[in-house]
């Protein structure tokens, strides 16, 4: 289960999270996510973003504090 993308090699220029998402393969995510409810997206966020996201939480107000899950049918 891990989904991937087309990423440039070498020492390129920094890759926008746009330019990110749109590379990555959609339909074997979407496969992956019918087939097993989940899905890696590896390389979607730089090890910088990620840092920047673990350090919002102490600050609860950014997040939920639970999560209500319901069909929709």
């Amino acid at each position: 289960m891990n989904a991937t993308f087309n990423q440039p090699v070498g020492n390129s220029a920094p890759v926008m999270i746009e330019d990110r998402i749109r590379s990555f393969r959609w339909d074997d995510l979407c496969g992956e996510l019918d087939a097993q409810g989940c899905a890696v997206m590896a390389g979607l966020l730089t090890r910088d973003e990620c840092r920047g996201i673990a350090g919002l939480y102490p600050q609860e107000e950014h997040f939920r504090s639970h999560i209500h899950m319901a069909s929709i049918l």
